[in-house]
């Protein structure tokens, strides 16, 4: 606190007064601002009581607002994750008890009823497992990813569709950290599972390939490269470039020792030359830190590889703008035929005539009405797609074309193992003939499929028998109209007839026989004598629900040997959850910690902030006291000089 210097009687009255109303003014705006820090609470009320104090204050503010953000965000995502671990914990409880049920259904001998009791049992678990995966809160379902508008699972006839994403619902509890506080269906029970994945596409390279795609996605950082005929360097600088077309207008606009540059794009990378064709020394380097050349394989610094400089194979990744006429190498593929998807008992085809790029035949599976999702994984560049319904088996057959096969998604193919027919409990053989086959012209071919790997290998048994000769002569190939394997014959004298002897299941496990019969018979077909088998190798989506609705039935129907094949995937549908389960317990466990970290900074920066700004009360009134003081003084020495009485004015 200030006080102006006592007056003295050598000094004017009127300097003193002025110099004491000018205290009296300092004294009153003073014990406005004591008064104001004592109803507040706060030392600093606005930015000219101390600048310096109040940055910082505005600082531990926002750094308070953020931290008290981050605490509301924390509170949020721990009741989404206590909802998650319940209904984790009601799957893990439900799987349980759906593994006693099935090994009290798989003892032998059970009555019809008692199999039914348990085969409804199951039925009750999987509604438990749908009622926890629809689970409501907030306005988010709890399995069903972070963007859902419906419930995930739903009932469709004897099977179930999932309709969720694997978005997963985030919050920001610090600032380097989104925790996920969801998880989905996908993740938890296994639905939504690839039932087939495409071939490598073998996309060739183009003007308007990317050179990100370059390397299967690892791509090519342009930078400046130089250039030179054996007399100086030029440098060229591509950062610039986008595509192999960019790349290759850079290049070709360049001339060394008054020769043009010539870049040729390939199938599978860019040569160069010079335009002239004359050959002669082309050297080509890096410049600085740049990998340019090297990534791409024309680097040449001591010109001693000849012309004309050829790249490696630059292997670009597929993406859905890749052309199907640039795929295979650049020879394209044609799948004009489209194919066909089977689920169950119902049939989709997929039409492809339109389709030019590979985004193309990506939305026109989608739009099969299939219960399936197409899409481009991003790091193999491979079509995949999903099964999204459980409980029924899947096939990706032909259309009248091979369109399946080119893009090989063709589930049941001529290199299927033997090994993995029958659901991969395999066959019964005879160790001598396997298969009967009885011609048109009564001649009977006997196959034996001992050393056979694949049903490539009994297709070409069945062709090349010795004595499958002459116009009657049967022809095995894979069905054009689906899955399968179709026996062909002219029409003659016999009835065109494959058989199994006793002993032997090759013919069911092959889809050519029904289940408990043991022989099938041709139909006419304009002439010809036709047998088409069935799929020998459906896809199952092998998901939690998929594997309970298959032992549903299997149940019913005392079927142990499918009830055996399936009741070990229970196992590993359980750790699944219980994976999932403790997961989630850990997410809870690093949220608890973040927030008790969060917390304390709280704490600590309320007591900076309270340092730099908040009043020291004793210090306030002992200044607002002096002040008080002060003030008085100055009110009677004004009184005394300025003589304000009545006898003054008399």
């Amino acid at each position: 606190m200030s006080l102006l210097p006592v007056s003295t009687p050598r000094t004017a009255d009127g300097l003193t007064q002025q110099r004491l109303i000018r205290q009296l003014n300092t004294d009153s705006l003073a014990l406005e601002d004591l008064y104001t820090q004592l109803s507040t609470g706060q030392r600093v009320n606005t930015l000219s009581d101390d600048p310096a104090a109040a940055i910082t204050a505005i600082s531990l503010q926002a750094s308070q607002e953020y931290s008290a953000t981050m605490l509301r965000n924390a509170q949020s995502a721990e009741g989404y994750l206590n909802v998650t671990d319940t209904v984790s914990a009601t799957i893990d409880n439900a799987l349980i008890e759906a593994q006693g049920t099935i090994i009290a259904g798989a003892q032998e001998p059970l009555g019809e009823e008692e199999r039914d009791a348990y085969a409804e049992s199951l039925a009750l678990t999987i509604d438990r497992l749908i009622t926890a995966a629809n689970q409501n809160y907030r306005g988010h379902y709890v399995l069903g990813g972070a963007i859902d508008q419906s419930p995930p699972l739903a009932r469709e006839e004897d099977f179930v569709v999932w309709s969720g994403t694997t978005a997963l619902q985030s919050t920001q509890i610090s600032k380097d950290w989104l925790l996920d506080t969801g998880i989905n269906a996908q993740e938890s029970l296994g639905v939504g599972a690839t039932i087939a994945s495409s071939n490598d596409l073998n996309a060739a390279i183009t003007r308007d390939t990317p050179l990100s795609t370059l390397y299967g996605g690892g791509g090519v950082t342009p930078s400046v490269i130089r250039a030179s005929g054996g007399d100086g360097w030029t440098d060229i600088d591509l950062r610039a470039a986008k595509t192999i077309g960019d790349l290759q207008d850079a290049l070709n606009n360049v001339a060394l020792e008054g020769r043009q540059l010539d870049v040729t794009v390939t199938s599978t990378g860019i040569s160069i030359d010079y335009a002239d064709g004359l050959g002669g020394t082309l050297s080509i380097d890096d410049v600085g830190e740049g990998k340019t050349a090297d990534r791409l394989g024309i680097r040449n610094p001591l010109g001693f590889s000849g012309l004309p400089l050829v790249s490696h194979n630059l292997n670009p990744a597929i993406t859905k703008s890749v052309n199907l006429a640039d795929t295979n190498g650049g020879a394209g593929i044609d799948v004009s035929a489209g194919f066909k998807i089977s689920q169950g008992n119902r049939e989709f085809t997929v039409d492809l005539s339109q389709a030019e790029t590979v985004e193309d035949v990506v939305v026109a599976i989608n739009l099969s009405g299939a219960d399936v999702k197409a899409s481009i994984d991003s790091k193999s560049g491979q079509i995949e797609i999903a099964g999204l319904a459980d409980g029924v088996d899947y096939s990706i057959g032909e259309n009248g074309g091979n369109a399946a096969e080119l893009l090989g998604l063709r589930t049941s193919s001529a290199a299927t193992k033997l090994s993995e027919l029958n659901r991969g409990l395999g066959y019964q053989t005879t160790g001598g003939t396997d298969l009967t086959i009885q011609r048109t012209d009564g001649s009977m071919l006997e196959i034996d499929v001992d050393g056979a790997e694949t049903i490539g290998d009994v297709v070409d048994r069945i062709n090349n028998h010795v004595d499958n000769i002459g116009p009657n002569a049967v022809t095995a190939s894979l069905r054009t109209d689906g899955n399968g394997i179709q026996l062909q014959s002219i029409a003659g004298t016999s009835t065109l007839t494959i058989g199994q002897p006793s002993g032997s299941s090759v013919g069911e496990a092959l889809g050519l026989i029904a289940a408990g019969d043991s022989q099938t018979e041709a139909v006419d077909e304009a002439g010809n004598a036709v047998i088409r088998g069935d799929d020998y190798k459906p896809v199952e989506t092998g998901s939690t629900l998929d594997t309970l609705l298959r032992l549903q039935v299997a149940i019913r129907a005392g079927d142990i040997p499918e009830i055996t094949r399936l009741a070990p995937q229970m196992d590993q549908h359980l750790q699944q959850s219980v994976q999932m389960r403790a997961d989630v317990g850990s997410r809870v466990q690093n949220l608890n910690n973040v927030r008790q970290q969060t917390e304390e900074l709280s704490i600590e920066l309320s007591a900076q902030l309270s340092n730099q700004i908040d009043a020291d009360f004793a210090s306030v009134i002992s200044e607002m006291t002096a002040r008080q003081q002060a003030m008085q003084a100055s009110l009677q020495v004004i009184a005394q000089i300025s003589q304000l009485t009545v006898l003054n004015f008399l």
